[in-house]
């Protein structure tokens, strides 16, 4: 089963065809703040909001590759972890969200390099089990740069917070993770297997049925409902007929996705599409992943004797309800 939720969540089928999902990751949000002279709103302006589509789509996609396959040393040693810090202090407007004064800027007194970061992380999956994302063409137009204004719903908070603890423990783990030795690396692929794959019973079964159903069973309405979500936006994982669509790698690939088309839009100044795909985000989010996730990082925490798995779990639910508040709270920018 490890291999089948690794390929499902590695390949989506399109009319076009597929295309690695994480290349340049969050690079294009360096055109986002190139473009911003002929938009209507300041540079400064343009560039938090490209920062944080960017932080978005970057933090969905660590997530998806953790949840999306057995644990790989080549996985753990393209995670950045200075990026990642980046990417939930940008993403949950916290004061440390940048890396700069933590985890080594260069010698410009920059962030850390996210793009690169991106790239590396996107090799690793292609190079072995780590999932990777296909999108669909999710309806999205793509206009010229400077063919209209974007939205201000990822404007920096006015008043940043410290990172929440949540975080702060997940970043710990990676960076064990990034040092570990092949005893540790196993350690890694025991619990995985434990928890997500068997045989024994599964402490925190990772679909969505299970935790909306009175049966807690899987393959339910719900998962059709996904099912029907991911055909809406042109999105179809591998495998969508042998393993069930509400699989939390699942879920996160496509929330990735819809990510990745609001940074595109933003680069091209597509405010509509952007507004599309943050808007269909905010729906994924308020009616099936938003649901669920924390009962499920609850169960890990709880019964699920995961001291590597728990703190990943715990981050998510803490970045989807954060996501999830701030898309709402941009009613009328998205």
């Amino acid at each position: 089963m490890v291999g089948e939720y690794a390929e499902a969540v590695s390949t989506a089928e399109t009319a076009g065809g597929a295309q690695p999902c994480m290349k340049g990751a969050l690079r294009a949000a360096e055109g986002a703040r190139e473009a911003a002279g002929g938009r209507r709103e300041t540079p400064a302006a343009a560039a938090a909001q490209a920062d944080w589509l960017a932080a978005r789509q970057y933090a969905y996609l660590l997530f998806q590759r953790l949840f999306g396959a057995e644990p790989s040393g080549e996985l753990f040693s393209a995670i950045d972890v200075a990026v990642a810090r980046d990417a939930f202090g940008i993403a949950c407007g916290a004061a440390d969200g940048s890396a700069g004064a933590e985890a080594g800027a260069g010698e410009d007194g920059g962030g850390a390099d996210v793009a690169g970061a991106a790239d590396a992380l996107a090799s690793a999956a292609e190079g072995g089990d780590a999932a990777r994302a296909m999108p669909g063409d999710g309806g999205a137009a793509h206009a010229a740069p400077g063919s209209g204004s974007t939205t201000e719903a990822g404007e920096a908070s006015a008043a940043p917070v410290p990172l929440p603890p949540a975080f702060r423990e997940l970043l710990g783990v990676l960076e064990d993770a990034a040092g570990a030795d092949a005893d540790g690396l196993d350690a890694w692929k025991a619990e995985y297997t434990r928890l997500f794959v068997g045989p024994a019973a599964l402490p925190a079964p990772p679909w969505e049925s299970v935790y909306t159903s009175h049966g807690r069973l899987v393959m339910q309405p719900s998962t059709l409902e996904v099912r029907a979500a991911y055909r809406k936006r042109g999105f179809e994982p591998a495998l969508c007929r042998r393993v069930p669509d509400d699989h939390v790698a699942l879920e996160l690939d496509f929330m990735a996705v819809l990510a990745k088309e609001a940074l595109e839009a933003c680069q091209c100044a597509d405010a509509k599409g952007a507004r599309d795909a943050l808007a269909a985000s905010a729906q994924f989010l308020r009616e099936h992943l938003g649901v669920w996730v924390q009962e499920f990082a609850d169960a890990l925490c709880g019964k699920g004797r995961a001291p590597r798995y728990a703190p990943v779990a715990c981050a998510l639910a803490a970045f989807v309800a954060s996501d999830a508040e701030r898309l709402a709270g941009a009613d009328g920018k998205v």
